[in-house]
């Protein structure tokens, strides 16, 4: 308690008169007794020499003062300094003989340089161009056409397959493309995922399919719009499910019989349904419904059993798709009929 006593009053001391830190010289005398009295109440009763309370005086040199960077005045008109000449470095030169129109030109130029004809650097440079575009094209995150010839492209090859499922479809032609090109190093460093998803799928293929089934009815109707077309239809059996096959026929110009299959909708077996099946199929050739600009003069059918000869154009021409009797041709396929003459002829003979 007694020496936490005494540093406090050491400490407001020294605060007051720094005895501790100067000599008897340097302190004032009106302080000189009270100064006096401190240092021998430490020496005697605290038993701590003064002379260890003073601090040597130690003369710490200044820091030297930082030089002044000497600062540049740019004149507004002034020139640059101009660099030290750099040494010329030597280059080997070569010489080559060139023709053009009939003279001889000789050139000296670098041989690290090459001398071609302009067409040649031209068709370089175009064919690097294809080749970056081929490249970039197979590595585009997801597929797409720059022009609708190519979705046309991509519905007449999945069209052409027809037992191609197209979730088959999408995985083969990568495929396919990658085992074409692997020997000419054209898909050398390419990224496997992205080269995959530049391909269509099975969606986008379903989508061109049905593009191009709806620009064909628009070419077709266009093109049969106000001509004498025939129709050549037959009764079928898919899966259980009755169908009419729709063949469309003319003649060109050349004198030629030109066919084109209309579709192979389902249809009932009676006239009357296959009637109503042609009628669906050629509005679809027609702007309106109702226009009677893609009427039908001629048919070919079979002999019976439904949606043949007569019966099929009564309905036909209630529904307003043939032409009247005087310009409607029917003809009976007689191949039917035939076989069935010849299966006679043989029960007869083993008969007899």
């Amino acid at each position: 308690m007694i020496l936490k006593t005494l540093a406090q009053n050491l400490k407001t001391n020294m605060r007051q008169t720094s005895a501790n830190e100067r000599n008897e010289k340097t302190t004032e005398k009106r302080m000189r007794p009270h100064c006096d009295g401190v240092m021998a109440h430490i020496n005697h009763h605290v038993g701590v020499d003064p002379s260890v309370l003073k601090k040597i005086a130690v003369n710490t040199p200044k820091p030297k003062e930082k030089e002044k960077e000497p600062t540049t005045t740019i004149m507004p008109n002034a020139l640059p300094t101009p660099s030290p000449p750099q040494g010329e470095v030597e280059h080997e030169m070569m010489t080559k003989m060139i023709c053009s129109n009939g003279k001889e030109f000789a050139i000296e130029f670098p041989a690290t340089h090459r001398l071609v004809h302009k067409d040649h650097l031209t068709r370089w440079h175009n064919d690097s161009q294809k080749l970056q575009c081929a490249r970039a094209k197979l590595q585009s995150v997801q597929h797409a056409a720059c022009s609708i010839f190519s979705p046309t492209l991509w519905s007449i090859a999945v069209t052409s397959a027809p037992t191609l499922a197209l979730s088959a479809a999408q995985c083969l032609f990568p495929l396919l493309l990658c085992v074409f090109f692997h020997d000419t190093c054209l898909l050398n460093g390419l990224s496997i995922d992205k080269f995959a998803k530049a391909f269509p799928s099975d969606n986008t293929l379903q989508k061109c399919n049905f593009s191009q089934a709806a620009c064909d009815n628009m070419v077709l109707g266009n093109n049969l719009s106000n001509m004498k077309m025939r129709v050549s239809c037959d009764k079928g059996n898919k899966r259980g499910v009755g169908h009419v096959v729709k063949v469309l026929l003319d003649l060109s110009n050349d004198g030629f019989v030109q066919t084109r299959l209309l579709n192979v909708d389902a249809a009932g077996g009676t006239s009357k349904d296959a009637a109503a099946a042609i009628q669906a199929s050629m509005n679809k050739l027609k702007s309106n419904d109702d226009d009677d600009t893609h009427l039908l003069h001629d048919q070919a059918t079979d002999s019976g059993d439904g949606g043949t000869v007569e019966s099929l154009h009564n309905e036909m021409k209630e529904l307003g798709l043939a032409a009247t009797e005087i310009d409607h041709l029917i003809a009976v396929c007689c191949i039917p009929s035939a076989a069935v003459k010849c299966r006679q002829s043989h029960v007869w003979r083993r008969c007899t």
